[in-house]
């Protein structure tokens, strides 16, 4: 995104006396939370604005322009006496300086050295709509709108997939977002986090959180809109301390698969012995650092069919690891076909509608789009829905093209059955009328009248003899 850089002004502070009752000394360096204030509004008057404190810990992160209790402008640091940086698009960089006088007065510039001042732009209600960087009354600058016309959610990734380790783990979250990230919020107890106070906010774009003990981190991100990323994210982590073996690691990962399966067993603790188990009895070690339940690994474990593989780790000189269980099952029938699959035309929509079949292990419905003949398998086309429903409208489509649908049932080893066709033509709710060739008349000799609509996809009924029909008659 391109970066604009500005200059606000504010003008004065709600209850405010002095320095002290706006700001934290410079050891502490921000607004004081949730603060009201007033910024400078292009060609005269003012805004108000709130500083907000979104991590709970008492100082503001930012200020919010627009009364939602989101930050429209991020903090990157506030010392008394130095200028400090503030993020406007949310990717965690200084865009603007800001520099807190002693006068009560805050100033942002474009660089550390000052100067190019710019105001807010506001519509007829106050509410904001971007940065006037000229001088000229008009929003030059129209982040904050593209802000406020974002629906789109943002998505998050972390730097570890979790697992065991001997020492302390830190682990880096980092939002991802079309227009802004405004931050992501964690819990380290398993439970579900929020922006609300249950669990903690990595202001902005990325953050980084120390793993000290066994927990399990859960996490979710909201951009500059409050769009919430639709996946709660969980990985869990086992800090065991120095002096324990780790746990083996496996792939493929445990569930259902639709052919036999090897199963591999590795370890990071170097020189360690792996043992394991399918009969399900708990494999241990002896003090030697060897196998006294289970069998020692030194191969790939086959699963033909089902199989519960219970394994652990151990070394001489340290303690066992834990022990892990792991589920795989081997199921290669698929489930049958859905049944009255159908698709009925409407304006810029087909709706589609199926019966599920009965099987036991069905996951759902995977349904396959394609122009000018059926999809022949479940990756052929455009999927436009997986899911364990009886309908759905697809709104992708254009009036006057005929489409072609193939519904596959699948189950948990993603096991795809034959699959079910229907096709189906949209068309506008209005039907221009037909138009003749030549036009009417009378003619000295015999025509032939040819009959067209611009219509796409129009079927034309006539008649020679009263008032055509459609549902009686030739076409």
């Amino acid at each position: 995104m391109k970066k604009i850089f500005c200059l606000i002004i504010i003008l004065s502070f709600i209850g405010c006396t002095g320095f002290n009752d706006a700001f934290r000394d410079s050891s502490g360096g921000a607004y004081k939370a949730n603060g009201l204030i007033y910024l400078a509004r292009a060609c005269g008057g003012k805004i108000a604005a709130r500083a907000i404190d979104m991590n709970g810990d008492g100082v503001a992160e930012g200020i919010d322009l627009n009364g939602d209790g989101i930050t429209d402008m991020n903090y990157i640091y506030l010392i008394h006496g130095q200028l400090a940086g503030l993020d406007v698009n949310g990717d965690g960089v200084s865009d603007y300086y800001l520099n807190v006088e002693l006068n009560d007065e805050i100033k942002i510039y474009t660089d550390q050295t000052g100067g190019n001042p710019i105001t807010l732009t506001a519509d007829a209600t106050g509410k904001v709509t971007g940065f006037d960087l000229t001088g000229d009354c008009i929003a030059n600058n129209t982040i904050i709108t593209d802000i406020r016309n974002d629906s789109i959610a943002p998505t998050s990734a972390a730097n570890s997939s979790g697992g065991a380790f001997n020492s302390v783990q830190s682990v880096t979250l980092t939002c991802t977002d079309n227009i802004a990230c405004n931050g992501i919020a964690y819990t380290l107890n398993g439970s579900s986090p929020d922006f609300e106070g249950n669990g903690g906010v990595l202001v902005g774009a990325s953050g980084t959180i120390t793993i000290n003990k066994s927990v399990a981190l859960h996490w979710r991100a909201r951009d500059s809109n409050g769009n919430l990323e639709a996946t709660v994210h969980k990985i869990s982590f086992q800090i065991l301390g120095a002096n324990v073996t780790l746990p083996p690691t496996y792939t493929p990962a445990i569930g259902y698969y639709s052919s036999a399966q090897n199963i591999t067993l590795t370890n990071a603790t170097v020189g360690a012995t792996i043992c394991y188990t399918t009969n399900l009895t708990t494999p241990s070690c002896n003090a030697s650092g060897n196998c006294s339940v289970g069998t020692t690994y030194i191969a790939p474990i086959s699963v033909p069919t089902v199989a519960i593989i219970q394994t652990m780790a151990c070394k001489l000189g340290l303690s066992s690891s834990p022990v892990i269980k792991l589920a795989y099952a081997v199921d290669s029938t698929p489930p049958a076909n859905a049944v009255s699959f159908a698709a009925a035309p409407g304006d810029g929509q087909i709706s589609l509608s199926w019966v599920n079949p009965a099987d036991s292990d069905l996951a759902g419905i995977r349904i396959v789009r394609k122009t000018g003949s059926y999809p022949a398998n479940a990756n052929d086309g455009t999927v436009v829905y997986t899911s364990l429903g009886t309908s759905y409208v697809d709104t992708t489509v254009a009036n006057g093209t005929q489409y072609y649908y193939t519904a596959f049932a699948y189950d948990g080893a993603t096991n795809y059955a034959a699959g079910v066709q229907a096709t189906s033509t949209p068309s506008g709710g209005i039907v221009n009328a037909p138009l003749f060739s030549p036009i009417a008349g009378t003619y000295g000799n015999a025509q032939n009248i040819s009959i067209t609509s611009t219509s796409p996809g129009t079927t034309i009924c006539y008649s020679t003899a009263g008032t055509p029909s459609c549902s009686a008659g030739p076409t």
